[in-house]
C-alpha cells in the first residue's frame, strides 16, 4: 500500500458518487485499486485521494478570486488547467493542485 492510500469499509447507503466526494478520489482510482466492482456493504476497499481539489466556478468568480480562495497563483491555475485565457465561465471545473511542502508533506 502506498503512503497516501488507506482502507475504507463500505457502509450501507454508500455508492461510488458519495465515496468519491467524501475522499476526493476518482472512479478510475477506486476501480484501479480494487478488484471487486460493484461495491458491497462490509467490503474493504483501498482509496488513494487525488492530489487536487476540483472547484466549480460560481457566478461572478474571476481567476484571481479562485486563486485567492486556494492560496495559489493565477498563472498556476491557468497552467494546471491548460487555460489560454483568464476568463472563466459559470460552472467551469478547475483542478486546484495541493502544494507540497519542502519536506514532502
Amino acid at each position: 500500500m502506498e503512503e497516501n492510500e488507506f482502507y475504507y469499509r463500505v457502509q450501507q447507503g454508500d455508492n461510488f458518487e458519495n465515496i468519491l466526494k467524501r475522499f476526493n478520489a476518482s472512479s478510475e482510482n477506486i476501480k484501479r485499486n480494487n478488484e471487486k466492482i460493484p461495491l458491497y456493504v462490509g467490503e474493504w476497499i483501498i482509496i488513494k485521494p487525488n492530489d487536487f481539489i476540483l472547484h466549480i466556478t460560481k457566478p461572478g468568480q474571476t481567476l484571481n478570486d479562485v486563486a485567492k480562495l486556494f492560496g495559489v497563483e493565477p498563472s498556476k491555475i491557468m497552467q494546471d488547467n491548460q487555460l489560454n485565457s483568464a476568463v472563466l465561465f459559470i460552472g467551469q471545473p478547475l483542478k486546484i493542485y495541493k502544494e507540497k511542502s519542502p519536506n514532502g508533506l
